[in-house]
């Protein structure tokens, strides 16, 4: 295993009782800590979506165009495209069970 020292912009080597210095300092701890609750909480979001697609839980999808009754979780999103370069691709894929070809 090889160990390469880590040096400061100015060319000082850190101490070896300080190994936080070598981070720089970049993040405080409690940066830290609100970053991975953020982190958290965004997953929980989108996994949130992901449920309410699937299953049509009714918050955002009623039970009939749920994913595993037939729905599409794409469709309403990409058919509603309505400018922009990908416009025609977006109304190619949307609703497709693979996106068979662009246009």
């Amino acid at each position: 295993m090889v160990i390469r020292e880590s040096k400061r912009l100015n060319g000082s080597v850190p101490s070896p009782a300080q190994p936080e210095a070598a981070l720089g300092g970049f993040i405080t701890t409690g940066a830290a800590r609100f970053l991975a609750v953020f982190r958290v909480v965004l997953g929980c979001e989108f996994l949130w979506a992901f449920v309410d697609k699937t299953f049509g839980l009714g918050y955002a999808t009623p039970a009939e165009r749920a994913w595993i009754y037939g729905g599409s979780p794409t469709k309403g999103f990409l058919s509603r495209a309505a400018v922009g370069p990908l416009e025609g691709t977006f109304h190619t894929i949307a609703g497709a069970a693979w996106p068979t070809g662009c246009s």
